[in-house]
């Protein structure tokens, strides 16, 4: 940064909007606010693709119905190709509806804001995608951008319904999504290459020495241990395997994510993370047991069924700041009404295949997912079965493991569910310790 707070790099925008003076309006709004190289227009999603397949771009600013290709259209597009997969993109849109925003979320946009909307929340949502170029006290006649204005009787019929203020929120673009740590976004990049190289994995790993020592001692863990106790990092990933390593280095990295200073919402977080983690470990111990191919997949869909209840958590600590009636029973009532769609949009946005959005999305109501998978079916039982263990944000409500349906797909009997249970008890305590110390 130079000494007035701007950052130097330059950044290229491109805006796609067909009609010209909405075009015209945001890009006065960028170059007025923004230090940009250029800021370019494109009249359709085509034009837009045909400029990104060849130029480099650092945002994309969209406008959603478009003739020749449409705002979300544009958007699969650019999600499916290497060179802008990454490419950070605002849906700026008349589309207010629930659907479609989901829908855009799900797609991989990075923000969402239905028109008519207000400069100062465009400014905001751009100044925390690509940095911030012109200090907020210095933007003359611009006002706090904490919450979109909403009108006097919408914001009525939201107190006392936190339901309505989280959905409110997410459809007017004031939920930023939480982005995968780096670590593990460059993990997911090289594991996309099927030629992958041990020791450039352990490179990206090993830039993290907290990381780097807790692998090592879970590798020596008695679940995994060999002969010799091993001390070097390489020998870690042997052991565990790449797509175990993968599991533990999310887990680690993201442990920082379920912290609070509010002693409420810092129990919950722990209770979630310790659910996750036992619900992952489980699904892979069965999966094995099963002879189900490549448990350790298992680890990671249970691990990540309840993520949205992250993203919940995370929203509702901030509405907390502005309101006085959160207490646990509406915090319970939020997560177990949304958590399951929020996970699915969050995992799309990280770009986890549709398997992991399904998980999400039925793992609590197998009857209402379009295939009943095996992987659906185990990650839904192992979410019983350690709640059953205490390793829940829920109480057991006491219910026969047997007798849910399950257990039944699985054709599990109470001395395997026994068995199972007894694994699962002492490895997932075993691990919890070794990342927390």
């Amino acid at each position: 940064m130079d000494d007035k707070g701007q950052i130097k790099k330059q950044f290229k925008v491109m805006i796609v909007e067909d009609v010209e003076n909405v075009a015209l309006a945001i890009k006065t709004i960028v170059g007025k606010h923004f230090e940009c190289e250029e800021v370019i227009t494109a009249k359709d999603g085509q034009e837009a693709w045909d400029m990104l397949k060849t130029g480099d771009y650092d945002l994309v600013i969209s406008d959603w119905n478009m003739p020749r290709k449409t705002g979300d259209e544009l958007l699969l597009d650019m999600r499916e190709n290497d060179k802008t997969m990454n490419i950070p993109f605002i849906m700026l849109t008349a589309r207010a509806d629930k659907d479609s925003v989901i829908t855009a979320i799900q797609g991989g946009s990075t923000a969402y804001i239905t028109k008519p909307f207000e400069k100062e929340i465009l400014i905001e949502k751009i100044r925390k995608l690509v940095g911030h170029i012109i200090p907020a006290k210095d933007i003359a006649g611009e006002k706090s951008v904490q919450t979109p204005v909403i009108k006097e009787n919408e914001e009525e019929s939201d107190k006392g319904n936190i339901i309505k203020d989280i959905v409110r929120r997410f459809k007017s673009g004031d939920i930023d999504l939480p982005v995968l740590p780096n670590i593990s976004f460059k993990i997911e990049k090289m594991l996309r290459n099927s030629k992958i190289v041990l020791a450039d994995l352990a490179k990206i790993i090993e830039m993290d020495p907290t990381i780097t020592s807790k692998l090592i001692n879970i590798s020596n863990s008695p679940y995994y241990r060999g002969l010799d106790k091993n001390k070097t990092l390489e020998k870690a990933i042997i052991r565990l395997g790449i797509e175990e390593t993968k599991n533990y280095v999310f887990v680690i990295s993201n442990r920082n994510l379920f912290n609070s200073e509010d002693p409420m919402f810092e129990e919950i977080l722990g209770k979630l993370w310790e659910h996750s983690l036992a619900t992952g470990g489980c699904a892979r111990i069965m999966a094995a047991r099963l002879g189900l191919p490549n448990p350790e997949g298992f680890f990671t869909m249970g691990l990540l069924h309840d993520i949205g209840k992250l993203l919940l958590i995370k929203i509702l600590m901030e509405i907390a700041r502005e309101r006085t009636d959160i207490d646990r029973a509406s915090i319970d009532e939020a997560l177990d009404s949304l958590h399951a769609q929020f996970g699915a949009t969050l995992l799309s946005s990280w770009m986890f295949p549709d398997e992991f959005q399904q998980i999400s999305l039925y793992h609590n109501e197998l009857s209402k997912a379009d295939a009943i998978t095996k992987e659906l079916i185990v990650v839904h039982f192992s979410n019983l079965l350690v709640r059953k263990l205490g390793f829940s944000m829920k109480e057991d409500d006491g219910t026969d493991l047997t007798d849910i349906e399950s257990a039944g797909l699985l054709n599990l009997n109470h001395e395997t569910i026994s068995s199972i249970s007894n694994e699962v008890h002492d490895h997932v305590k075993e691990i919890k310790n070794m990342i927390l110390r």
